[in-house]
């Protein structure tokens, strides 16, 4: 990944915007394997206006911001 090549000394990633297009588990699933390749600390996952909270609260357990 290009993130990783060349901002390999990050501490976070922030992303703007809804995390899935269609908010079902197999989106947030895969969401969360492409952060792991990051290897950044656990940070707080804040959800969009089209995400459901229920799926990405069981995918990243004890990991959703405020609402």
């Amino acid at each position: 990944m290009d993130i990783v090549a060349h901002h390999f000394d990050a501490v976070a990633l922030v992303i703007s915007g809804d995390i899935a297009d269609l908010a079902d588990r197999d989106s947030y699933e895969l969401f969360r394997d492409i952060l792991a390749e990051f290897m950044l600390p656990p940070l707080p996952i804040n959800v969009g206006n089209r995400d459901r909270r229920c799926v990405p609260g069981e995918v990243f357990p004890g990991r959703l911001g405020p609402k």
